[in-house]
């Protein structure tokens, strides 16, 4: 397994709360505080509308959370959209999953 690869734990490093902002002010690119999070969850509940498993996904105990903040902000055709995106050049199917990377 590579030095990187963990299998729990955060998903980026704490530190990078602190610096992205930083880095997506340089790039020009507007930046908002848990903006990552939040399209998660609203293009997770578009695509499966199921409010138990989004909130499970993003651990919350009480699916009313997701169903205040997340419901019909996003179309589920925006939702496939989101779901399909691959880099330039890489078909369906091709895209290696993380289990098997190391």
């Amino acid at each position: 397994m590579c030095a990187y690869i963990k299998l729990s734990g955060h998903v980026s490093p704490r530190w990078s709360r602190r610096y992205l902002p930083k880095v997506a002010q340089t790039a020009g690119v507007k930046w908002k505080p848990n903006g990552l999070r939040h399209s998660f969850g609203s293009y997770h509940l578009a695509k499966y509308r199921d409010t138990v498993r989004t909130a499970t996904e993003m651990g919350h105990h009480d699916p009313a959370i997701v169903h205040a903040h997340y419901k019909a902000i996003v179309l589920k055709s925006d939702a496939e959209r989101y779901w399909n995106l691959r880099p330039a050049g890489v078909a369906e199917g091709k895209v290696i999953p993380m289990s098997q990377v190391g």
